[in-house]
């Protein structure tokens, strides 16, 4: 448990000394994924990580094709333009379940 207190010390005065203009709202992110969904596409999971500054993003989809597009759009915006494929599985109905990593 003292770990985990100086680690969550260590981790606010970092948070401190960090300048506004680098902190990324995780909200803003959201709004624009939620814009450049396709619609066959079903995000299913998001994480934001403020310390690696890297989200991710689970999803389905019925195929290849949809998944392509999906991530063409992504890739349109330029706050996702370093996103990249993480994991893509097909489920035993034949869904394709992928992640996607993009960093800020």
């Amino acid at each position: 448990e003292v770990i985990d207190q100086v680690a969550d010390f260590d981790a606010r005065v970092t948070f401190i000394g960090t300048d506004p203009a680098e902190l990324i709202d995780p909200q803003s992110i959201f709004a624009k994924l939620e814009s450049l969904v396709v619609p066959q596409v079903l995000l299913t999971k998001y994480e934001y990580n403020d310390r690696d500054r890297i989200v991710v993003i689970f999803g389905k989809t019925e195929n290849f094709r949809y998944l392509a597009e999906q991530i063409i759009s992504f890739r349109s915006d330029p706050s996702f333009a370093e996103l990249r494929v993480d994991t893509i599985d097909r489920d035993d109905s034949g869904v394709i379940e992928f992640i996607l990593k993009n960093n800020f």
